[in-house]
């Protein structure tokens, strides 16, 4: 007798189903950080950049999901600034470049982890205790 399996899988998102096609699109868009500069030899402005820049046009909105609604506005507005980001790049012609003064550069290092510390010092481990699902000996 054969078995016979059905498999259900959740279906892919945009991000997964790109990886799984192994076609990424490549970003035609960029959003630079650097600052303006004057060529003493040209009296030229040119824009000194970070060696790496942000794909806009490729850029994916953030699920907006939970129960924090605060959270839930922050990622929304986030969202909202891509938007506006790739509404004017889609305004853009071939070649063009501008400069946007009123965004703001945040430069942040992660802290270091912190361990739980021992069970003994930890206040919601007595709570935890109290509750009985220790077995007996």
């Amino acid at each position: 007798m054969a078995i016979e399996r059905n498999i259900i899988t959740a279906p892919k998102s945009p991000v997964e189903e790109t990886a799984a096609n192994n076609t990424k699109a490549q970003p035609v868009v960029w959003m630079n950080v650097g600052f303006t500069s004057t060529d003493p030899q040209t009296g030229e402005e040119m824009f000194v950049s970070l060696p790496l820049g942000l794909g806009i046009d490729t850029m994916l909105e953030a699920k907006v999901r939970g129960s924090n609604v605060e959270y839930n506005q922050l990622v929304q507005a986030k969202n909202a600034l891509l938007k506006q980001l790739q509404d004017a790049a889609g305004e853009m012609a071939p070649g063009e470049e501008f400069i946007i003064n009123d965004l703001q550069i945040q430069m942040r290092r992660i802290a270091d982890p912190v361990a739980a510390g021992a069970p003994g010092d930890n206040p919601h481990m007595h709570t935890l205790n109290s509750l009985g699902f220790k077995k007996s000996a």
